[in-house]
């Protein structure tokens, strides 16, 4: 039997990107998509494609976050704490309400600190990307290198913390809009999954 860790890749990236759909398909879409997940749960990976798709935008929080602080996100941890980061994250999210029309990729622990959460709901519609811990477990594993927090973790630490971390997350990650399990998602099927909730 295949070992589900062995899928390491966002499984969106097993289908061909489609072409962008018609101009105006989707206007009737909030102006915002706020997607949340764990780390490895392919938020960027998806968001960019989803983007492309319905002729959105994209930004990724962590991005406008070291654009702002002029610094890594190692490095603002390293050099102010994780408080200072918390504060200048939930500022950074806030900023996002001046965007029309965006697929906005959150970081992972985005919405489990403040009000965050409630936050998002009021100013978007957000959706939670769901995969099995294995398999999060099974991407990280390869990708340890580029990702400081979990660098220095061997196999047992790394699938402990993933599991111990989703499950401490799941009340926050469980208050989006749209919970849906991307395991084998295309753009389409979630394009489609997400879209009774806006006709």
């Amino acid at each position: 039997m295949a070992d589900p860790s062995d899928n390491a890749e966002y499984p969106s990236s097993n289908f061909p990107e489609p072409d962008p759909a018609p101009a105006g398909q989707f206007a009737h879409w909030p102006s915002r998509i706020y997607l949340l997940g764990f780390m490895g749960s392919g938020k960027s990976a998806l968001g960019r494609k989803l983007a492309r798709y319905v002729g959105y935008g994209f930004v990724d929080l962590d991005d406008l976050i070291v654009a702002k602080a002029g610094m890594d996100i190692p490095s603002i941890f390293s050099a102010s704490g994780e408080a200072h980061f918390r504060a200048l994250e939930a500022e950074t999210l806030r900023e996002t309400a001046a965007l029309e029309q965006h697929i906005i990729a959150l970081g992972g622990g985005t919405p489990c600190f403040g009000d965050n959460m409630d936050w998002i709901n009021a100013n978007g519609h957000s959706v939670y990307l769901r995969l099995p811990v294995e398999v999060l477990f099974g991407r990280l594993r390869k990708k340890k290198a580029g990702r400081p927090l979990i660098a220095a973790m061997d196999d047992a630490e790394l699938r402990q913390y993933v599991a111990g971390t989703v499950s401490e997350r799941s009340f926050h990650y469980g208050q989006a809009s749209h919970i849906m399990d991307v395991m084998n998602c295309s753009v389409q099927d979630f394009t489609i999954a997400i879209e009774s909730k806006f006709e």
